[in-house]
């Protein structure tokens, strides 16, 4: 298969996780909230992580650990915005505009008239998502905020994560940066829906 076609699969593929991924969350948010939901999530994904890669295995510089540490943040801070905007408005529209952040980063990184055109188009198509032409269809303005904050975190997410990744095992790497985003979560989790995180009953959802 073409190294193009193959790129557009996993895209295709991860879209499909990340969307779903997001859709079974917030079932979970009437009993552990966005904050708690966020918190397990991460903290079970950062464990296994850990388990399936033993990143302890490989050294670090500094420096790298310093990347690894911001990647880990953004992406836990990404994680805990994004869905505390899905608590006030729909997931549809909170991806939307999650995706201005990796949209406007791509516009500022890019040179090829090709790849500007593209980010026009996917531009247009936030746009035409958005219910800007409905009055009975208001959106709540501080799940716009935070929608569009997650996207700024999504946006340092892939700068960090491929400054971490440079010359380092990406299993490896991947799992000490979700562990950080577990540690950046937790503190929201436990202040915000503290008795969610030891109900096991949640645990297996």
């Amino acid at each position: 298969m073409p190294s193009l076609a193959l790129s557009l699969l996993y895209l295709l593929i991860a879209m499909l996780s990340i969307q779903s991924g997001a859709a079974l969350a917030k079932q979970l948010f009437m009993e552990a909230g966005p904050a708690g939901t966020t918190t397990l999530r991460v903290g079970f994904a950062a464990l296994i992580l850990l388990l399936a890669w033993r990143p302890w295995r490989t050294r670090f510089t500094r420096a790298h650990l310093k990347d690894i540490a911001f990647y880990g943040m953004s992406l836990g801070l990404m994680n805990l915005l994004f869905y505390l905007a899905l608590a006030r408005i729909p997931l549809g529209i909170a991806v939307a505009l999650e995706f201005t952040g990796p949209l406007a980063l791509s516009l500022m990184s890019s040179k090829r008239v090709t790849d500007i055109l593209w980010a026009f188009l996917a531009a247009v198509g936030i746009y035409l998502i958005l219910p800007v032409q409905s009055t009975g269809s208001a959106l709540d303005l501080v799940g716009i905020l935070l929608a569009l904050a997650a996207g700024a975190c999504w946006a340092l997410y892939i700068w960090f994560g491929q400054r971490a990744g440079k010359g380092a095992h990406s299993g490896h790497v991947t799992a000490i940066g979700m562990t950080a985003a577990a540690l950046v979560t937790l503190p929201f989790g436990i202040a915000m829906n503290g008795a969610s995180l030891v109900n096991f009953s949640l645990w297996p959802l």
